[in-house]
C-alpha cells in the first residue's frame, strides 16, 4: 500500500500487518496485529491496543532473514525486530520490495527454521503474550477504581459496551446449556451483568435468540481487536 503521507519521518512507504514478537529491547512488548510503517528515514511499530512504539532509522538496520512460517528477523544496531505475518492479506513481498529499496545493502536471507526451534519460539511467544495480557488486565484492574468483584465487573461491562464492535460470531467452548460445543454464534450486544454468569451477552443462531455468559464462548475471529478485549475480560473473571 503506498501513500505520499510526509511527517517527521519523511514520505510513508508502505503500511503493512505483522505481529511484533517483542525482542528489541527498546520494546520488548508482543504486539498482535502491529502496523508496520516504512517511511524514508526508518520503519516505525505501533499498535492502536497500546500506547507502545517503536522507531529504528534505516541505516541501523544491518541484515534481514526470512523462513518459511512467514518470521522476518531485521537485526539492528540496537537489538533484533522480529515480526510474523498473521493475515493473508499483508504482502510479505511487497514489504521486502520496499525494504531493499529504502536501504539498498541489506542483506536479506531466506532460511529454514528447524523444528525445535520453532518450537521454542512459539513457547516463547506464549510465554509473552500471557504475560502482556497479564499487565493489561491489571492496569485495567488498577485503572477502573473498583474494590471488589462487583465493581470490576460493572466497570469491565461499561468498558466492553463502549470498545466492542457488534455483531461478531463466537464458538461455545464450554458448559453449552441449550447449545452444544462448537455452535457458532452471533454476538448482537451485552444484556448485562448477573451474580453467577458474569456478563451476559444476547446472541442468536439461526432465527433463535438466546442470552449467553460471555464466558463460555471463544470468538472465531482471533486476529480482531474484539478477541483480544473479549479473552482479557474471561482472563479476569476465570480467576477473579
Amino acid at each position: 500500500m503506498l501513500r505520499v503521507i510526509k511527517n517527521e519521518y519523511g514520505k510513508e512507504l508502505g503500511l503493512f500487518e505483522f505481529d511484533y514478537l517483542g525482542e528489541h529491547p527498546a520494546l520488548d512488548k508482543v504486539l498482535l496485529n502491529a502496523e508496520i510503517r516504512l517511511y524514508e528515514k526508518g520503519l516505525q511499530i505501533l499498535t492502536g491496543l497500546s500506547n507502545y512504539s517503536l522507531f529504528v532509522k534505516w541505516h541501523s538496520v544491518i541484515s534481514c532473514t526470512i523462513n518459511r512460517q512467514s518470521e522476518i528477523n531485521l537485526t539492528t544496531n540496537e537489538g533484533v525486530i522480529k515480526l510474523q505475518k498473521v493475515k493473508k492479506e499483508t504482502d510479505i513481498g511487497q514489504f521486502i520490495k520496499i525494504l531493499n529499496s529504502a536501504v539498498p545493502e541489506i542483506g536479506i536471507e531466506y532460511v529454514k527454521s528447524e523444528p525445535d526451534n520453532l518450537r521454542s519460539i512459539e513457547m516463547n511467544r506464549a510465554v509473552k503474550l500471557y504475560d502482556e495480557q497479564e499487565r493489561r488486565v491489571n492496569e485495567f484492574i488498577k485503572n477502573c477504581g473498583g474494590k471488589n468483584d462487583s465493581k470490576i465487573e460493572d466497570a469491565w461491562c461499561k468498558y466492553l459496551e463502549e470498545n466492542l464492535q457488534f455483531p461478531f460470531e463466537a464458538e461455545i467452548i464450554d458448559e453449552p446449556g441449550p447449545l452444544e460445543v462448537g455452535d457458532v454464534i452471533k454476538v448482537t450486544g451485552i444484556d448485562g451483568v448477573f451474580d453467577l454468569y458474569g456478563i451476559v451477552v444476547n446472541a442468536r443462531m439461526g432465527r433463535k435468540k438466546y442470552s449467553f455468559p460471555l464466558c463460555l464462548f471463544e470468538l472465531v475471529e482471533k486476529t480482531s481487536r474484539n478477541y483480544q478485549l473479549v479473552d482479557d475480560y474471561n482472563l479476569w473473571f476465570s480467576n477473579r
